[in-house]
């Protein structure tokens, strides 16, 4: 997989995505309360007038959050094609990673569930990357959010 990579570092678990479709990255306190919030969904923000579903990357990967109720949430906005999506990364640590410093890329099987979300792994120095498929959570936040009032 080419290109640059922002990296959340969540205790350990690095994910990875690609920086070309990140349209910026938001501090906040809290995030908004969803009521009867299910899944992975953390909750709703307004970006510049325009309501964006934020996902929990935390609880989509199913890994402790780093530092919950301590630090701010730093959401990450992704767009791309129509679509857009926040990305709580739940307080954990931001860092690039350039296209140079990418060692190499496996495909990886997606049987299990915290890796459902997984398009790739990269190996770098720092360990290996898990490169997020945030096209496939924004599905299935969606999915979440449409039958939310439905009993389904």
């Amino acid at each position: 997989m080419q290109g640059d990579k922002l990296i959340i570092d969540l205790q350990g678990l690095l994910l990875g995505i690609d920086t070309c479709v990140i349209a910026g990255i938001v501090e906040m306190e809290s995030i908004p309360f969803l009521p009867g919030q299910k899944g992975f969904v953390s909750g709703i923000i307004s970006l510049r007038g325009e309501p964006v579903a934020v996902a929990g990357l935390s609880a989509a990967f199913e890994a402790s959050s780093p530092v919950a109720g301590r630090a701010p949430h730093k959401v990450i906005i992704a767009r791309q094609s129509g679509r857009t999506l926040g990305l709580d990364a739940d307080g954990g640590v931001l860092s690039f990673l350039w296209n140079e410093e990418i060692k190499s890329g496996r495909k990886t099987a997606k049987k299990e569930n915290s890796f459902r979300y997984v398009e790739e792994v990269v190996e770098t120095a720092r360990g290996d990357v898990s490169i997020i498929d945030w096209r496939l959570i924004f599905e299935d936040t969606a999915r979440i959010l449409s039958t939310h009032g439905a009993g389904i």
